[in-house]
């Protein structure tokens, strides 16, 4: 391990994996237990930086990968994580290569991809990449709540269901960069949304700036009621 992959996980916090399971053909299930799991200051809606350069002397922003927060369990000291593999990136490799029992370095980063449970209506939108990080945000939302969504991918069998096996979402098969696909639903999706209504984007940044414009520009939400955070970009490598 180089200098600064030591330097790096010596200190971050430290769990071992205690559940991995291949969830779909492009995402894995992998569960870390530990205390400082139980110690965390989480808010739904955080993300997790892995340290994935074990034994690596990659360069710096390859070190570190970030991860949604599937579900966190303080009682029992257990985070579940969705990891996509669709690319051939250290994130993927780790995620492919790693193993039960495996000591695996953190550190937390809040978003602003989390929940506003003053709002009375609730629209979800992404695709697979985001799923997990999505159910995660549902599931902390205020019961009452109307929620309506557009969850996608161009094939279905990368979709799941929550980790309690119910699917609160609406699947749809639509190809990546499915602006426009998305566009044509949203107005019926939230025909009687209130004024007090959120959006949340996430995913393809191509998507999450085609829904953003859309509300701001054309439907004049308050910037506030909308809420994107890119996954990542087919011209990119590193993005959340």
């Amino acid at each position: 391990m180089g200098i600064i992959a030591k330097l790096i996980s010596s200190i971050l916090n430290k769990a071992k994996i205690s559940y991995k399971a291949q969830l779909t053909p492009d995402a894995y299930h992998i569960q870390l237990k530990g205390v400082t799991i139980q110690q965390a200051d989480f808010i739904p809606g955080n993300f997790l930086r892995v340290f994935v350069g074990k034994n690596k002397d990659l360069a710096f922003k390859d070190n570190i990968r970030s991860y949604s927060v599937w579900k966190l369990d303080k009682i029992e000291g257990t985070l579940d994580l969705v990891v996509c593999v669709h690319s051939n990136g250290p994130g993927s490799a780790w995620a492919m290569n790693c193993a039960v029992g495996d000591e695996v370095a953190f550190g937390w980063h809040k978003s602003s991809l989390a929940v506003d449970n003053a709002a009375d209506n609730h629209l979800f939108i992404g695709d697979s990449s985001a799923l997990g990080h999505l159910y995660e945000m549902n599931r902390s939302l205020s019961n009452g709540s109307r929620v309506q969504s557009i969850i996608y991918s161009p094939d279905k069998k990368n979709l799941f269901e929550d980790i309690d096996n119910t699917r609160p979402f609406e699947f749809y098969n639509f190809a990546d960069n499915a602006g426009a696909h998305i566009l044509k639903k949203i107005p019926d999706l939230i025909r009687n949304f209130s004024p007090n209504s959120m959006v949340y984007v996430a995913g393809d940044s191509r998507v999450c700036i085609q829904v953003h414009n859309y509300f701001r520009k054309e439907l004049k939400w308050d910037a506030r009621r909308i809420k994107a955070k890119p996954f990542w970009n087919p011209l990119k490598k590193g993005l959340e």
